[in-house]
């Protein structure tokens, strides 16, 4: 945003103007991503960038030109899915992606499905803001269980 007037006093309010967003926005972690092609909609899909948001998961990505297959690891799961193929494989499964994974400005280009399938992460489109929001839950650690047994002391306490 930018202050356009305004002292930030009570009788004085700043007014702010903010910066417009254009096209499809993605975070991913709680971060927003950098994206080197712009999400398109498909047949009511949405399609983004395979490389800078597999990458924003922490996942390695490889692109063989020749046989136009991409590959995405993240340590734990290996990804498996070619241009013009609607199969996605995980490890585990096959998926059918409507539509297929494309090359859009020579740019690879998937679905949010296969992001959702892929590392089992939490995909959502918001629709009325153009934003879209991943987010792979973490594990919760819970430490060594000092927290509970001092939660147990004031809950005895408190008794």
């Amino acid at each position: 945003v930018r202050v356009l007037s305004g002292s930030g006093e009570w009788y004085d309010p700043y007014v702010i103007d903010g910066y417009g967003q254009s096209g499809i926005t993605v975070f991913s972690q709680s971060k927003q991503v950098q994206l080197s092609q712009q999400p398109i909609v498909e047949d009511g899909s949405v399609l983004v960038p395979v490389r800078d948001v597999y990458e924003s998961l922490g996942a390695y990505v490889e692109y063989d030109t020749e046989s136009q297959i991409i590959t995405a690891n993240n340590g734990n799961t290996i990804v498996v899915m070619e241009i013009g193929n609607p199969e996605l494989g995980n490890g585990t499964e096959v998926i059918d992606l409507d539509p297929a994974p494309q090359m859009v400005n020579g740019t690879a280009m998937v679905t949010l499905e296969a992001i959702d399938e892929s590392f089992n992460a939490n995909v959502e489109y918001l629709e009325k803001l153009n934003r879209v929001v991943i987010d792979i839950p973490q594990e919760q650690d819970f430490g060594d269980g000092v927290g509970i047994e001092r939660w147990q002391q004031w809950r005895n306490f408190l008794n």
